[in-house]
């Protein structure tokens, strides 16, 4: 690891390995923030796959490998410095999840972190925050396709995590099979998200929550294309107006209407219920809407604390604004041709 004192920009790339997406971004990352350079996602459906299989058959395990290949290209072409290999939900629950980081170790040449469910919480809070202390206690939760995690962090107490065993996609499968969901679908997946909410999570108090993931940013979306002024802050008034409004109306017609993609419109249902649930057991109103993640946070992480990052990650979350960052890499990246365009 370079000398901590350094302070020149330096760019850092990591990879989320989630149920829905495997997401690639590049940042160059300075004392005051990061500018990405390259954000890009690939549809595979991994958690569907485990769900099905108890593992990633040899199929899905090489769809895998081969976009963490030119994915892991695409961030040498940017001249990253390292490059943070995160295995979330779906590579948690696989059978073969040794076969798998073992097999990523051999393609790509880098190690596989299969993160635990405070760890993804973690480095998401240290996303949405780009490592700033918090003044009051703030509730990050990331609603993912197959997981919920959620931390509550506060300026004088350590971050309290947790998880909500359950996602879009999962509570979709579980609940609302048919497309569109009808009226019945749709009270089961609230009923089921109430349930699950309750059951798994002990909630501290809060001041104010963040919702980050692909659930949150899309309810923002068509909240905004509906016309709601307070987008892109998530209100129950505003989750119920969304849900009223693809009730009964197919996914690919939810995706044309409000420029999505169909798997996330087709889990979009799922995902309102599971933020309402959120709502309702950390006795919340209203949530503001951030477009950073687990990424984000990991690329901060790594350009504070190098390959340390994971033994530090519990420091680095209180706030490190004050540690310089951990080498340099010089401005070459930003020559080395022009930014990709983020993902949809």
């Amino acid at each position: 690891m370079a000398a901590e004192g350094a302070s020149s920009p330096i760019v850092e790339a990591a990879i989320d390995i989630g149920s829905n997406t495997v997401h690639l971004l590049v940042a160059m990352v300075t004392e005051h923030g990061l500018t990405t350079l390259a954000d890009e996602g690939a549809g595979l459906g991994l958690g569907d796959v485990v769900d099905a299989e108890g593992r990633l058959p040899w199929g899905a395990r090489s769809d895998l490998l081969d976009v963490l290949a030119a994915q892991a290209e695409i961030a040498r072409r940017w001249h990253a410095r390292d490059l943070a290999l995160l295995g979330t939900e779906p590579i948690r629950r696989a059978s073969d999840r040794d076969e798998i980081v073992a097999a990523v170790i051999g393609r790509i040449g880098c190690r596989l972190d299969v993160l635990a469910h405070a760890e993804e919480a973690e480095l998401t809070l240290l996303g949405v925050t780009g490592g700033a202390s918090v003044p009051d206690q703030l509730l990050v939760t990331d609603i993912g396709g197959g997981s919920s995690e959620w931390v509550v962090v506060g300026p004088e107490s350590a971050p309290a995590t947790g998880v909500l065993p359950s996602g879009s996609r999962r509570l979709t499968a579980a609940c609302a099979t048919a497309d569109p969901p009808s009226v019945a679908d749709l009270a089961r997946l609230r009923s089921e998200a109430t349930r699950l909410a309750a059951d798994s999570i002990a909630a501290p108090p809060v001041d104010r929550a963040i919702l980050t993931g692909g659930t949150a940013t899309n309810l923002a979306k068509v909240l905004t294309a509906l016309g709601e002024e307070a987008a892109p802050t998530l209100t129950r008034t505003g989750v119920d107006a969304v849900m009223h409004a693809i009730a009964g109306v197919p996914s690919v017609v939810v995706a044309e209407r409000f420029r999505l993609s169909t798997a996330r419109a087709r889990v979009l249902p799922a995902g309102a219920a599971l933020v309402l649930a959120l709502f309702d057991v950390f006795g919340l109103d209203e949530a503001t809407v951030s477009d950073a993640s687990l990424r984000e946070g990991a690329v901060l992480a790594l350009a504070r604390a190098g390959g340390d990052w994971r033994e530090r990650l519990s420091h680095l979350t209180h706030g490190w604004r004050s540690v310089p960052l951990s080498g340099s890499a010089g401005d070459a990246a930003l020559e080395a041709g022009k930014a990709l365009p983020r993902a949809s």
